[in-house]
């Protein structure tokens, strides 16, 4: 078998791989269409911390971090700065459209090293669980410095707490 011919047939089996991903990923949104518009954004509120520079990971069913929420533009992968407030948590993408979830919403927050199709050997993500429609969702984001990554968990922590008192 000629060089080209080699060549060729390799362009031809990576054009079916992307392929066959591009349909998969069209295929779950479709399967997702129910999900409802994503929240308005939060009325201005006094900020408890951030914003932390860091990686917007995905958003993926609770309980199932292999499930990506693809809807909504909730499936990728983009730059983000979190900012956690008393009237909620801000995500913002960029060039995403900012995702805000609002303090009744929130459910949960921890830190773990496996989220959103990305696993760590040590725990650097943070995941917020959250209630979107009839579904219960967790947003992951990895901050760019380790060091801010208890902090934010706090703050949101606070807030979660603060929101089952009440």
């Amino acid at each position: 078998m000629s060089r080209g011919w080699a060549v060729g047939l390799l362009a031809l089996m990576l054009a079916a791989a992307y392929l066959g991903m591009w349909r998969g990923w069209r295929r779950r949104a479709s399967r997702q269409a129910e999900l409802p518009a994503l929240p308005g954004a939060l009325a201005a509120a006094p900020v408890l911390a951030g914003p932390v520079e860091g990686v917007y990971l995905g958003t993926t069913s609770a309980g199932d971090w292999l499930d990506r929420v693809v809807a909504r533009t909730l499936g990728r992968r983009s730059p983000a700065s979190v900012t956690v407030t008393t009237a909620g948590v801000v995500v913002d993408r960029a060039p995403e459209p900012r995702l805000d979830i609002p303090v009744s919403a929130l459910r949960e927050v921890r830190t773990d090293r496996a989220g959103a199709h990305h696993a760590g050997r040590t725990e650097r993500l943070l995941v917020l669980t959250w209630t979107h429609g009839n579904q219960k969702l967790e947003t992951v984001v990895r901050p760019r410095h380790h060091a801010a990554l208890e902090p934010l968990a706090a703050a949101v922590s606070v807030i979660v707490t603060d929101e089952a008192a009440a």
